[in-house]
């Protein structure tokens, strides 16, 4: 009697546009958003998980020589600027949500797995339960949005400076009401803590926003 042929398990795989290479499923990251960029991947970024790190360390010296070209070095940014522009950079080309909060957090995934890299680490927090849905056009709407309530908030602060005691009450109340916005928003937003209502404090954050 014949003995049965083997019967050939074929793994699924995807071409990386990258690489050009026939990949399994799991060298790619898998999005849980509402983009619908990739829906006829089945929501797989067609980038590997390798070429991506690539990309990622190429933008990185792509925008150190930038800064170099306008006469600034890297230690003399602010800690992880750059990082946290190349991962902003990737969120962009590839429609992922982005935020300050989980960049921060990807860093203390690195913190507590020193094996791990920050493009790996910020795909993981990205795509936690809380985050799911959002895409890099939510980064860009709640970043409108905060800049807006932040503008508001020291306008009326400035405002109150020049105006008679009635109308400093009311202004007081319509910054008062913009903190709380503000604070409401702190969990989903880029909005940084706001604990002082101080004037000098608004500058702070004016310099922060300006300078991201």
């Amino acid at each position: 009697m014949a003995r049965r042929k083997k019967e050939t398990i074929q793994i699924p795989t995807k071409r990386c546009l990258h690489c050009g290479m026939e990949l399994e499923y799991k060298n790619f990251y898998q999005l849980h958003n509402s983009s619908n960029i990739y829906s006829g991947n089945d929501n797989y970024i067609p980038i590997c998980k390798d070429c991506l790190k690539i990309l990622y360390e190429q933008f990185k010296i792509q925008y150190a020589n930038q800064f170099s070209v306008l006469g600034m070095k890297s230690e003399e940014l602010k800690e992880n600027a750059i990082e946290k522009l190349v991962i902003r950079r990737l969120c962009m080309a590839f429609d992922i949500y982005y935020s300050d909060r989980l960049f921060d957090a990807a860093l203390k995934q690195i913190e507590k797995f020193p094996t791990l890299d920050m493009v790996s680490a910020y795909m993981k927090v990205s795509n936690l339960k809380q985050n799911k849905r959002k895409t890099y056009g939510d980064t860009i709407a709640e970043e409108n949005l905060s800049q807006e309530l932040l503008k508001s908030a020291m306008v009326d602060k400035v405002r109150k400076q020049f105006e008679d005691k009635t109308d400093n009450e009311l202004y007081q109340d319509v910054y008062n009401l913009c903190i709380k916005l503000l604070q409401s928003l702190r969990r989903n937003c880029n909005v940084v803590d706001i604990e002082k209502n101080d004037y000098g404090l608004m500058l702070e954050l004016q310099e922060e926003f300006a300078y991201e």
